[in-house]
């Protein structure tokens, strides 16, 4: 957290009123299913401190989303903030214990819309949620334990052009989206183990970096990515705000105490004030909140909105030092529109894909509806719509022939074809991204299935949906790629784009480039084969040896086969 080391004790016991008598509840506590999900609140929460013999404060690390504190029936403080921690002065009544009273109402209902504060994405994942979900510690001391923020963490990442160095070293940033979705616990704040069981799927897989897609994740997410080697992307809660101008100044004010509170987090390699903004987001305003980031924390990365105005309308003045796009398409559109987003003649800045390459599969319906999550519920007490525009998942699960026994063969064929289908997709673009050497880094959407998209690396119950040997050639530090031929036709006098299909030849003649972007530079010769269905390699060879730089990609070699028979084959380099 990064507040003075000064003896602290964790309050743990309370209660919580819905407005039908106090039940115990131990913190972190979210609501979750004790009330209908659109009830915005306030629920009472109670307990006793006692107060130092120095003084003391309390510091509440996260509340959703206002706190108006009181001490033995006293108003004391109004807290107003999903992400950041506030600390209140305990009353001056040293040796004495007091009563706690926090009333809590969260954000999404008719007093704090959704829109009109710093909400982040997860509403239109599933919900908005309220609730005391980060500890609340008392802490010895005169001093307000938040009055001096944490320095900000020295600057470990380099910029030179399109290129990014990390600790001195060539780095290209490999990320996984997360939107905050722990169903379990129905907050953002979950266990260490689960925090660390997530990081070392995501860096088995290939990954080096968690983007947090407009959600704040606690300290203690971030510090044990830093120890299992992962850094971070944080992305401020900004999507689809009011455009009106006191809703925005709140907003800002709330994003610059998520930043003085973070800023020392040595993982954290890039910032980005906002997603997807459009109309309703002034240049200015974006101008302003990346100064004060860049201000604030010293980031080499820093940028106003990511998936940027070009892509997303509104004022095409953008502000910040890299470009950052969210290309979404077909399978067949990627390499023009990846050749679309690259900067030309512009700026010399790096290429990030803040979101891309998603693909959904067939999720495991029927076991959802044998197991009969609230979050697949027709319940609108356990799942009312709110502000979200895609919500046919309880329709899906009442409605679709998988979920019943007699299909589980072909339910199962589907789960794995769509699985294999997304593997494909997701490796044919990523060797495309990496082919094209102004692109320093992307990040996959996304990490886990939510109830509004089943394109995770993880499922529904947290299990890997694809294994490292099948993700590592494309999504780790060393990436070989097909490097297409053209053959562009000429239609009614005039040329096409075109290429030749690289999975497809007619007998007698088969060629391909190879292309490699590398993690090490070094002078190297690629060795290929190319292997019969019943495994018989058929044809081998050695490119010439070349210079590669690190993450700059190159063609390391030509494979000519003019004796190809029919049939299938496999090429492996």
């Amino acid at each position: 957290m990064g507040t003075p080391h000064r003896p602290t004790s964790e309050l743990l016991e309370w209660t919580v009123d819905y407005g039908d008598g106090p039940r115990p509840v131990v913190l972190p506590h979210a609501w979750r299913q004790d009330v209908p999900v659109a009830w915005e609140g306030p629920a009472v929460y109670r307990t006793r401190c006692r107060v130092p013999d120095p003084g003391g404060w309390l510091l509440f690390h996260g509340v959703s989303y206002e706190a108006k504190i009181e001490f033995d029936g006293e108003p004391a403080a109004t807290h107003r903030g999903l992400w950041d921690a506030f600390s209140v002065r305990l009353p001056d009544q040293p040796g004495e214990t007091v009563d706690v009273t926090v009333r809590v109402t969260k954000n999404g209902g008719p007093t704090f819309p959704v829109r009109d504060v710093a909400s982040g994405f997860l509403p239109y994942v599933y919900h908005t949620f309220g609730g005391i979900y980060q500890p609340v510690e008392a802490v010895v001391g005169p001093e307000d334990p938040l009055a001096t923020p944490p320095p900000q963490a020295p600057c470990r990442l380099q910029v030179d052009g399109h290129r990014l160095w990390l600790d001195g070293r060539p780095f290209y940033l490999r990320g996984v989206l997360t939107w905050g979705w722990y169903p379990e616990i129905g907050h953002t704040n979950p266990s260490d183990a689960t925090i660390r069981h997530e990081a070392r799927i995501a860096k088995s897989l290939g990954f080096n970096t968690v983007k947090f897609c407009l959600w704040v994740p606690t300290h203690r997410h971030l510090e044990i990515l830093h120890e299992e080697g992962l850094e971070a992307w944080l992305e401020l809660p900004l999507w689809d705000p009011s455009p009106e101008p006191d809703r925005l100044a709140n907003i800002a004010r709330e994003i610059e105490r998520i930043v003085l509170q973070y800023r020392h987090h040595p993982n954290i390699l890039v910032w980005t004030v906002g997603c997807e903004l459009s109309h309703g987001t002034p240049h200015g305003y974006r101008r302003g909140l990346v100064e004060r980031v860049k201000d604030l924390t010293g980031a080499a990365l820093v940028k106003d909105n990511s998936g940027g105005s070009e892509m997303y309308g509104g004022d095409l003045r953008e502000y910040g030092d890299f470009y950052d796009f969210h290309p979404y398409c077909e399978l067949p559109f990627y390499p023009p529109v990846l050749d679309s987003l690259l900067p030309g003649a512009r700026r010399k800045m790096p290429v990030l894909l803040g979101e891309f390459n998603d693909i959904d599969v067939h999720r495991d319906v029927a076991r959802l509806r044998r197991e009969e999550p609230y979050w697949g519920s027709p319940d609108p007490a356990l799942n009312d719509q709110g502000v979200r525009w895609q919500h046919d998942l309880p329709r899906i699960l009442g409605e679709c022939r998988f979920c019943r026994p007699e299909e589980e063969r072909r339910h199962r064929r589907l789960m794995e074809s769509s699985r294999r289908k997304a593997l494909f997709i997701r490796k044919t673009v990523h060797e495309a991204v990496r082919e094209r050497a102004p692109i320093a880094g992307y990040v996959v959407t996304g990490w886990r299935d939510t109830p509004i998209a089943t394109a995770g690396f993880v499922d529904d119950w947290m299990d890997a949906r694809f294994s490292p040997e099948e993700t590592l050639p494309w999504n780790g530090a060393d990436c070989l790629f097909l490097i297409p031929a053209r053959r562009p036709p000429f239609h009614k006098g005039g040329n096409r784009p075109g290429w030749l299909d690289p999975f497809v030849f007619r007998e007698g003649n088969a060629f391909w480039k190879i292309g490699a972007s590398l993690a090490e530079g070094g002078r190297f010769a690629l060795e290929w084969r190319i292997r019969r269905a019943d495994g018989e390699v058929v044809a081998q060879g050695r490119g010439v040896a070349r210079d590669f730089e690190p993450f700059v990609p190159v063609e390391a070699a030509e494979v000519a086969w003019p004796e190809a028979e029919a049939g299938r084959y496999r090429l492996e380099a």
